[in-house]
């Protein structure tokens, strides 16, 4: 949890790269009523992409799967390409007017578009990865340890919401289309979860976790508590309200105990970072 913390108040990049994140999120539940649907949201979609693929190019690529997600999702729906190509023109439009300045000047500076430091954070996560296919393919564990053991409640609640987020689409299956309009935003959530999770493990290695996780924490937080809530509410009916608050308890219990933990390895005991 210290990590975690101490990356979001760093003032480095990673809490702006999961604000942006957030934005697309914001701007996909604009998107998704016809009303106010336009080219203005779209350029505001191109403008946010834009920037945070400049910010972070690994927070960026889960803006641009979320924007892709969105147009898809929009041709499923209503079958009418035209107005999804128009508006897929104008949001990459708009990311290219923020990032081909940036490109350009970097391009006549260094001689390249990409420079060696884009794919620093990439080489460095994999220096303590198992290989799996060399140069392609590496997997780093911490993310799913940490996840299933100190952020156990969040994971578990997290696997609930998305299990009764499949659920109601079987329910709703005879109509997915309004289905998947009333829960869009829901499944673009649960696909960047899925993506990040599976990219710090198996392309850039975890071992920095605090900080290369921090870009999904927002939407696997806001994912666990809805689960727990779901898990809460289902004890209660079927228990009783005292047995429900016990396990809400328990649960804060055990992340206090893990970040208890944590800070006296990294702060009190001898030998730790602040010493």
């Amino acid at each position: 949890c210290i990590p975690v913390l101490a990356n979001a108040v760093s003032g480095l990049e990673n809490i702006l790269s999961a604000l942006q994140v957030l934005l697309v999120l914001l701007l996909a539940e604009r998107f998704s009523e016809p009303e106010r649907r336009g080219a203005g949201c779209s350029a505001a979609m191109g403008l946010v992409l834009g920037w945070a693929l400049l910010t972070r190019p690994d927070g960026g690529a889960l803006c641009l799967l979320a924007v892709a997600m969105l147009h898809l999702f929009r041709l499923v729906q209503l079958k009418k390409w035209k107005g999804v190509v128009v508006s897929a023109a104008v949001c990459l439009f708009f990311a290219a007017l923020v990032l081909l300045p940036w490109y350009i000047y970097q391009h006549r500076i260094t001689g390249k578009v990409f420079t060696d430091s884009s794919l620093a954070r990439m080489y460095a996560g994999r220096r303590s990865s198992i290989m799996l296919i060399p140069d392609v393919l590496y997997f780093h564990p911490k993310a799913l340890v940490t996840l299933l053991s100190f952020f156990a409640p969040f994971s578990l609640g997290a696997v609930i919401w998305a299990a009764a987020l499949c659920r109601t689409f079987l329910a709703e299956r005879a109509d997915w289309r309004a289905h998947f309009h009333r829960h869009l935003v829901e499944y673009v959530s649960l696909v960047i979860i899925a993506a990040g999770l599976a990219f710090y493990s198996f392309v850039v290695g975890a071992d920095h976790f605090g900080r290369y996780f921090l870009v999904i924490f927002p939407l696997f937080f806001v994912a666990g508590i809805r689960g727990l809530n779901i898990l809460f509410d289902g004890v209660r009916a079927r228990f009783g309200g005292p047995v429900a608050r016990v396990l809400i308890l328990l649960a804060s219990a055990y992340m206090l105990l893990g970040g208890g933990m944590d800070f006296y390895r990294r702060v009190i005991k001898p030998g730790s970072y602040s010493g």
